[in-house]
This record gives structure tokens, sequence and C-alpha cells, in this order.
């Protein structure tokens, strides 16, 4: 089974200066297995997408396009 943990990343933009933004990471039997980096500074919608995830054991292989999706409609 592949559980979905957030993590955050200590970023500098040009433009904003630094930031931290939240990304998933897919682990598997104790590896990680596939993390997207830089979704949202917004820990609170990264959070609720990872819950999405574990609630439906979304597949490693679907978890770029599902987060393109959110990164589309910003919704959970």
């Amino acid at each position: 089974m592949t559980n979905y943990e957030l993590f955050p990343e200590h970023l500098t933009d040009s433009e904003s200066g630094d930031y931290v933004a939240y990304g998933i990471r897919a682990v598997k039997n104790g590896r990680s297995v596939l993390a997207i980096g830089d979704i949202s500074a917004e820990k609170d919608k990264v959070a609720a997408l990872v819950r999405k995830f574990n609630t439906e054991q979304l597949s490693p292989e679907h978890l770029n396009e599902a987060v393109e999706d959110f990164l589309y409609d910003f919704e959970v």
C-alpha cells in the first residue's frame, strides 16, 4: 500500500524572495517512490489533498495527473 505525506520546501524566488512551499511524497514499504515538490504555499490545501489521496488509495502512477488536476482547479 502507498501512503502519501506532506513535505515542506524552503525556496527562493527572484520576485517573491524566500518562501515555504509544500509537496507530496508517495511512500511504499518505508521508501519514497515518487515526490512532487512546490505544489502550493497553502499548507492546508496540500494537506487536504494528501488526506484525499490516502483515503482514496491513489496509485502512484496517477499522482502527477491528480496534482495537475488540483493545480488547474485549485480544489480538493
